[in-house]
């Protein structure tokens, strides 16, 4: 009110008549007040601020929480299925050792009875 005051005898002062300074200081607080925020327009701001602030940090918290556990579990089923999978192969590897050992046994029996064969046949 006081700079108001200032501005209006100030402008008298200077002669502008009385009425265009009253519109002059009319207009201008007109203008602070639906132009300018006051303290209490940025208080309310301010906290308004805070409480947005603090839910979108509890929303942030919850979706990493929730984003963590699908990890753990998307982890822990790839796991699964790469023992699983290792599993078989190990079985599918014990297998085809038993065959390869069958092979080379039926292998050398046969080796054996040609060279068995060829050693009667040469000696007589």
């Amino acid at each position: 009110m006081k700079m108001e005051m200032a501005l209006y005898k100030a402008l008298v002062a200077s002669n502008v008549p009385e009425q265009h300074a009253t519109d002059v200081i009319e207009a201008m607080e007109k203008e602070m007040t639906s132009v300018l925020a006051t303290k209490a327009d940025l208080s309310a701001l301010r906290t308004e601020l805070k409480a947005d602030i603090t839910t979108v940090q509890t929303e942030l918290k919850a979706g990493i929480t929730t984003i963590r556990a699908e990890l753990k579990a998307e982890i822990s089923e790839v796991r699964n299925m790469l023992v699983t999978e290792g599993e078989k192969r190990l079985k599918e590897l014990a297998t085809l050792e038993n065959k390869l050992t069958i092979r080379m046994g039926v292998m050398l029996s046969a080796f054996i009875g040609l060279q068995l064969a060829a050693m009667k046949y040469l000696v007589l």
